[in-house]
């Protein structure tokens, strides 16, 4: 994501921060803000940060002297195309990955957030969260069925109940590299990191 323009020492936002904060009339948060939420409300005594300047990481999730730096990809579940495999449905993130960002750092954790339609009733929110938390070398070792396109590495989530997989690569499903369920909402992996 594009670093956020500066006017008068304020910060101006992004296209795409725009985008999403127009569908504050729906009730819905940037997917920064959903992650930090989600995390301070599932590990106990951590301190979650934005990061003033880009540094690739966006999120700083601390506990006590140990911290781990979080990529965060937002985008919403779309119903409507069917992938060879016969599914239906999938969120689409794109995004280049290395083990350090452009600036040498380490990013230690992705966070794929999609945001899947609900059927709800008045002003409740019309989208519940799926989020996928995934180590920074173990989405390294997926790039291996994955073709690298010019603007980096496309996944495709697909969400069937608890199970979740990637349907854009250049292998069968039936690769162990394509199921990303054990990265289902596990915050686990963040605290393990952090104690």
């Amino acid at each position: 994501m594009p670093e956020a323009q500066r006017t008068h020492g304020l910060v101006q936002t992004t296209k795409m921060e725009k985008d999403i904060l127009s569908q504050s009339s729906r009730n819905v948060k940037t997917g920064k803000d959903t992650v930090a939420e989600e995390i301070s409300n599932r590990l106990k005594n951590v301190e979650v940060y934005f990061p003033l300047h880009h540094d690739g990481a966006d999120l700083l999730v601390v506990k006590g002297k140990k911290h781990v730096k979080i990529k965060v990809n937002e985008n919403y579940y779309e119903r409507g195309r069917t992938w060879p495999s016969g599914h239906v449905g999938h969120s689409s993130h794109r995004l280049e990955i290395s083990e350090k960002d452009g600036n040498g750092r380490k990013v230690d954790f992705y966070v794929f957030l999609t945001f899947v339609p609900l059927k709800t009733t008045r002003n409740a929110s019309p989208y519940g969260y799926r989020f996928l938390v995934v180590p920074s070398r173990d989405l390294k070792d997926r790039t291996a069925i994955k073709d690298h396109e010019k603007s980096g590495f496309n996944f495709c989530f697909h969400f069937q109940k608890k199970n979740v997989w990637d349907e854009k690569v250049k292998t069968t499903l039936n690769n162990s590299l394509t199921d990303y369920t054990k990265f289902l909402n596990a915050w686990q992996l963040l605290a393990d990191a952090l104690d």
